[in-house]
């Protein structure tokens, strides 16, 4: 029998397959030579924040799953009620509980950042360094208004 880890059942796998030979007919191809498209695919899109969203539901799973874990081994042990113990598996439930949260907070529709005069906060910074909530890459330093575009 062949010894295999947790994470060939309960955790997403991922692939590659490389082929030699293959035909891809030229109406199929959407990026050829056009080294910008490829690098605007998620600050130019909100594909950034559904794979976040992603990440977030698998993170809350896997804490889910190892916290209930973690009572288990405590209750078999007849460790639950040590100090210490209590201490981290409240800790554990207390991490468990705020992941819930963000990944709930990411669920409620979101607001327009125009004010009630018509502008928007724009920021210059690039997207990743943008140190607030603004939209990135604007004229105006970040922080500051401009009348909307």
């Amino acid at each position: 029998m062949r010894a295999r880890t947790a994470g060939c059942r309960f955790d997403e796998v991922d692939g590659v397959i490389y082929f030699d030979d293959v035909e891809v007919p030229w109406e199929r191809v959407f990026v050829n030579q056009d080294i910008a498209l490829p690098a605007k695919q998620f600050h130019g899109t909100p594909a950034h924040v559904h794979q976040n969203y992603q990440c977030n539901i698998r993170l809350m799973v896997k804490m889910q799953f190892l916290a209930a874990l973690a009572h288990r081994i405590t209750g078999v042990n007849i460790t639950t009620n040590f100090p210490q113990v209590r201490e981290t598996l409240g800790q554990l439930a207390a991490e468990v509980g705020m992941v819930e949260a963000l990944t709930s907070a990411m669920e409620v529709p979101g607001t327009s950042t125009r004010t009630s005069s018509a502008r928007i906060q724009r920021c210059s910074a690039p997207a990743r360094s943008c140190p607030s909530n603004c939209t990135p890459r604007s004229s105006t330093p970040c922080g500051t208004s401009s009348a909307a575009e």
